[in-house]
């Protein structure tokens, strides 16, 4: 869903517009974590745990379903490509040679490696570690995700005041 969600907004604008698109859809991104416990222990009420599994199964053939027949092409004919092994290794070799997509693309592995790694160690470390009821743990994972949604949104109201590549850094 990211991925497809991040190529419809690359496709469509760019410079300061993109930088606001982007803080839109971290903002529904940022939602999922504060909503997602809630909605699981709620579910939890009314089925056991493997029972999220198969909901999340259902959510995700939703989604393919929704983005396969209710989402058109987004990226202009004139640049699309017929694809191929060596067209994408000269594609590769293209972004790795331009310094901004670099930049750009080390602020978001360096941005999004902690918060993976605290959203997988979070729960272990604020409960056992700390002793955190699971109530207090997910008031704290939902300020924290508030936090999170607040930065982007910030980015977003400032895109236009400086260069893009500038906010990246």
């Amino acid at each position: 869903g990211l991925v497809v969600g991040r190529a419809v907004i690359r496709d469509l604008v760019s410079g300061p517009e993109m930088v606001r698109a982007f803080a839109r859809l971290m903002l529904i991104v940022g939602v999922v974590p504060i909503a997602a416990p809630t909605l699981g222990g709620l579910m939890l009420m009314v089925m056991p745990w493997q029972g999220l599994f198969v909901a999340l199964a259902v959510f995700g053939v939703v989604g393919a379903l929704a983005v396969a027949f209710g989402l058109t092409e987004t990226l202009p004919a004139k640049r699309r490509s017929t694809g191929g092994i060596a067209s994408a290794a000269r594609s590769y070799r293209v972004l790795l040679n331009d310094p901004e997509y670099v930049r750009s693309a080390l602020v978001v592995a360096f941005t999004f490696a902690p918060l993976f790694t605290y959203v997988s160690v979070s729960a272990f470390v604020m409960r056992a570690i700390y002793g955190l009821d699971a109530a207090s743990y997910g008031l704290m994972f939902a300020a924290h995700s508030v936090a999170l949604v607040a930065g982007n949104q910030l980015s977003g109201r400032t895109a236009g005041r400086w260069r893009t590549s500038r906010q990246l850094v």
